[in-house]
Parts: C-alpha cells; sequence; structure tokens
C-alpha cells in the first residue's frame, strides 16, 4: 500500500524485510514498488501494478540493495520521487481477502522500532525503510504500512488528533486497539478525494477510505499504522480490518515496550 515522505532525501534506497515462511519448503516473497524508485533487497520482483497510495521513503541507511522494476498497482510505495498521477478507476482483479486465513509466514523487521510478526503465505512483506515497513497482499492491492516518520513526542491521543485533523479527510468514532501487547487507538477516515498526510508523507492517489491507527513507542513517539485496499475500495477494508487485528496480535516487539 502505500506511503510517500514530503522532505528531501539523497538516495532512493528501499529496504526489505526478511520474511521467511513457516511451511516446511521454502517459497520467495515478491516485494513491489510503485513509482519510479528501483530498490529493495528482497526474493523475487512482483509484476506491475497501479498504485492508489504512496509513501516517499526516509534517507537510506547501508545494507544489501537488490534493484527491482518500478510497479503500478493497488496500493504502494514511491521511494523518492513525488507519484505520478494514479488512475483512479484501475481495481485489482485479486480475489478478496480472506480474513480468517492462516498467518504461516514470519517477517522479521529492522524498521524502527524493530518487531517480528506473522503474515499469510502468499503475503509479501517489504522494509522500505528504518520508518517504513508493509505488507500486502497482490499487487499491494491490500495493505498494512507501519510508518514512524515523525518523531516529535506526543502522547495516543496526541497522535489521534493530529491525524484527524488532516486536510480532506472525515474522521469516523476513536476505536481501541492493541498491536504486540501495546495499547494503541485509531479510526475510519473518509474522503471524497485523494489525501495527504503531511507529518509522513503517505497518501492515496482517489477518494477511498484508509484505517489510522496510533501505537505508543518506547521513545515517547508514536507509531502510525495505515491500512488500505487499493485493490476493493469499497468494500475491502473491513475484511482487511479483520486480518490485520489478527496480525496484530502476532506482533513481537523487540525493545521495551
Amino acid at each position: 500500500m502505500a506511503t510517500c515522505r514530503m522532505h528531501a532525501r539523497v538516495a532512493t534506497v528501499l529496504f526489505a524485510a526478511v520474511v521467511t515462511s513457516c511451511s516446511d519448503s521454502p517459497r520467495e516473497t515478491t516485494p513491489s514498488e510503485l513509482g519510479t524508485s528501483t530498490d529493495t533487497a528482497s526474493s523475487v520482483t512482483a509484476p506491475s501494478a497501479t498504485p492508489s497510495t504512496q509513501h516517499v521513503a526516509s534517507p537510506p541507511s547501508t545494507g544489501a540493495q537488490t534493484p527491482i522494476p518500478s510497479s503500478t498497482a493497488g496500493v504502494s510505495i514511491n521511494a523518492r520521487n513525488e507519484p505520478s498521477a494514479a488512475t483512479s478507476s484501475t481495481v485489482s482483479n485479486l480475489a478478496p481477502i480472506d480474513p480468517e486465513v492462516q498467518l504461516t509466514q514470519a517477517a522479521e523487521t529492522a524498521f524502527d522500532p524493530p518487531f517480528t510478526l506473522q503474515i499469510p503465505d502468499d503475503w509479501t512483506a517489504v522494509l522500505r525503510d528504518p520508518s517504513a515497513f508493509q505488507a500486502y497482499a497482490g499487487e499491494e492491492d491490500f495493505e498494512i504500512t507501519f510508518d514512524h516518520t515523525y518523531r516529535e513526542l506526543e502522547s495516543v491521543d496526541q497522535g489521534i488528533a493530529r491525524l484527524s485533523g488532516t486536510a480532506g479527510l472525515v474522521p469516523g468514532p476513536v476505536d481501541t486497539v492493541t498491536v504486540g501487547g501495546r495499547e494503541g487507538k485509531g479510526f475510519l477516515g473518509t474522503a471524497s478525494s485523494s489525501v495527504r498526510f503531511v507529518d509522513s508523507g503517505f497518501h492515496t492517489n482517489q477518494a477511498m477510505p484508509v484505517e489510522l491507527f496510533v501505537i505508543p513507542a518506547p521513545d515517547g513517539t508514536t507509531v502510525t499504522i495505515f491500512l488500505t485496499a487499493g485493490g476493493d475500495p469499497q468494500h475491502g477494508l473491513e475484511p482487511l480490518d479483520r486480518l490485520a487485528r489478527r496480525i496484530f496480535e502476532t506482533v513481537e516487539w523487540k525493545s521495551a515496550p
């Protein structure tokens, strides 16, 4: 899915999450990336798709880099450059996701703060940079994005208020969520056009609902989690929410609570 950073970047590098399958036989994971950026160390390349959301990554750290072709589908990330206009009418042919699917694939990330989680076997996990991790189905048609770009000290309630004030976003009622034992809050936002979250650069390229969660980080900042369903904007977010909350239960933070 999808996010984009607005501050200047010196290089276009995406970092992959190390993904291992819980099944007996090895499998390859397919990271994809939208826009014109070029990197991410991962197993294989993904087919093209048309992005409905994008994210520009933070400055790169050192590490292995494997160029991949740009993608163009459901939801995605543009690593450094501003995204080109997306085709809002494009809808993926991906079948609806099963919110009760088994979570058989283990993903360990170098996200800051680091964590592990379990995702479906046919999903892809990608570390875009230390502040942006994504797990998604298909060509980023259904996506969960962890974002830690905003580093100002704030409470969960302050984070909710900050995101609720995003221009063009209509926030719904606030709900509670638990991610790896950390209690946070979230809401469903709707919009009649594309929306940009200025503190992270994450934005949609078309009118579509976005679910947002704010989780406390050990350093007094907060982590934002975005859920987007570009593959089925009208109906896909509800099953994605159910699946995401199951995935959140598998998160194990590698830093102090």
